[in-house]
């Protein structure tokens, strides 16, 4: 109702309403209400889907409401409309996203094209400097920071002072959010008074100038610096109680008593991998220790540790077998079958590309593995060459089956972040909008088929741009860019690409039978 007063105010044309709707937007952030900012910006958006402006506004909202993955899509698809100069504030909108992703090479590319139209600008320094710190390169971080201080003294020379102090061994993160350090060594919470509380003083009042940037107004900055600031002095409670309580340690179990010669070997969005031996069968293992993370909330603790369990009933030749569901304390761990090869993304850096029969008989047994899930109620989500093993004797292997993703929607969820997970390239487009079905998987598999025969992905770029070439269909077919590939190759990949689910294959194996008949045509 209060949509629908708004757009009727002196409204004109669908365009002309769009536009009251995005000033009315606007206010609601003001009030500090995002969420409402985001149904008055949907709604222009409904009116004039080409307004840049209504994008961008719901881009800034959904980084307050910590949306960050909407925020890029947003700030993405409102860079789309406008030229280079006319896009400067969602540039700066989406590399703060980016670096909340902790996409420091994301962040850092849009930091840099915002700097090439405003160079002085102290906010898009700083998240420059965010983005150098997260990839590792100090020193770049702190000249950065000096930029930044030198234009905007007030708001960034505390924080240039602070990153100055920085232990050498401490997440550069801390700066900017302060969270504490990470795991691989920083110092112990600090005691109230020290430099590092200080320090944590200093980025939430930083954090209002940062705010400010993205589209906040004063008081609302003002009001949550406050807030922040009397409870770090103070040690009292947040009013709105956003800090959750640690949860009660398990009873140990001493998990690793259990195992031999534990050596890492991988790390990923889920977890640190480590290859061991269990002692009592004598047999080869991978061990998933699970992101610290999951430690903070017991109630998405517990309900990865069920999807696990329900995860490790999928009995299938090709999919990686979990062992065993354990605990010890805090930690949760997952075993699994230890795979003797290569990832199949190791395996088409190595080789390029592959051929139509080798390509045919490893998605013949991924797509086996992918419908057994369906048969289950289960979709796997993230499906791509990362998550794809080929053993020694060529045995095609799918790892992650549900747990990847209820890994990242508990992180999502703890970060206050979107809950909508997966790799962009792959993701069908009607899971980048938040809805997933048995289908989405299978425009995975189709981008999967598409990668293994080309080399490259069918849909690239922004991920604005990407979602909208999904969205109508757009790619170069497989054919033109690979010229020994028959052309009823394109026919296949063309119905598991299509943009509406309902036209895609049902099946899994109807995508499989179809390689497999245009690869024997080949042979013969």
């Amino acid at each position: 109702a209060v949509i629908a007063a708004i757009q009727g105010r002196g409204a004109g044309t669908p365009r002309q309403a769009a536009a009251n709707l995005v000033r009315e937007a606007r206010r609601y952030l003001d009030v500090k209400d995002a969420r409402m900012a985001i149904a008055i910006a949907t709604r222009a958006l409904d009116l004039d889907p080409k307004n840049a402006a209504a994008y961008h506004v719901r881009a800034v909202a959904q980084s307050q409401t910590g949306r960050l993955e909407d925020s890029v899509r947003d700030a993405s698809l409102s860079l789309a409309l406008v030229t280079p100069k006319e896009g400067f504030p969602a540039l700066k909108t989406r590399a703060w996203a980016y670096n909340g992703l902790r996409k420091f090479d994301d962040a850092l590319k849009d930091s840099l094209q915002a700097k090439s139209i405003k160079p002085g600008d102290g906010f898009v320094l700083m998240t420059e400097a965010r983005a150098l710190g997260g990839l590792g390169r100090r020193e770049e971080m702190v000249s950065r920071l000096k930029e930044a201080a030198a234009a905007e003294p007030d708001r960034y020379q505390g924080l240039y002072e602070a990153a100055l102090e920085l232990p050498s061994d401490a997440d550069t993160e801390t700066l900017f959010t302060g969270l504490p350090a990470s795991a691989r060594g920083g110092p112990a919470k600090p005691s109230r008074g020290g430099t590092w509380h200080k320090l944590r003083l200093l980025v939430y009042c930083l954090a209002g100038g940062l705010l400010i940037a993205l589209g906040l107004s004063h008081k609302d900055v003002a009001e949550r610096a406050t807030t922040t600031a009397r409870r770090l002095l103070t040690g009292a409670p947040a009013v709105d109680g956003a800090e959750p309580a640690p949860a009660a340690p398990a009873p140990a179990t001493n998990f690793w008593s259990r195992y031999d010669g534990a050596r890492e070997i991988a790390k990923g969005g889920m977890g640190i991998v480590f290859e061991a031996t269990d002692k009592n069968l004598g047999r080869r293992v991978a061990v998933k220790k699970m992101r610290e993370e999951l430690r903070t909330d017991p109630r998405e603790r517990e309900r990865f540790l069920k999807e696990a369990r329900t995860v490790a009933s999928l009995q299938h030749p090709n999919v990686v077998q979990i062992f065993e569901v354990a605990e010890d304390g805090l930690d949760a761990y997952l075993v699994f079958e230890y795979v003797d090869g290569e990832t199949l993304h190791d395996r088409l850096r190595r080789l390029k590309r592959l051929t139509l029969p080798d390509t045919a008989k490893i998605l013949a047994g991924v797509c086996a593995a992918v419908e057994c899930a369906h048969g289950r109620a289960m979709t796997h989500r993230d499906l791509k060459p990362s998550n794809i093993m080929i053993d020694r004797d060529g045995r095609v292997k799918v790892m992650d089956f549900g747990i990847a993703r209820h890994a990242k929607d508990a992180l999502t969820k703890l970060s206050m972040t979107n809950t909508v997970c997966g790799t962009p390239p792959y993701m069908a487009p009607e899971q980048e909008q938040g809805m997933v079905c048995k289908e989405s998987d299978v425009f995975s598999l189709g981008v999967l088929a598409y990668e293994l025969l080309s080399g490259t992905l069918p849909f690239e770029g922004a991920p604005g741009a990407m979602l909208l070439a999904k969205m109508s269909g757009r790619y170069e077919p497989v054919s033109k860019r690979v010229k020994d590939l028959p052309a009823g190759v394109d026919d296949p990949l063309a119905r598991a690409l299509c943009p509406d689910p309902a036209k895609r294959y049902r099946r899994p194996s109807e995508l499989a039978a179809a390689l497999e008949a245009l690869s024997s045509a080949v042979r013969a």
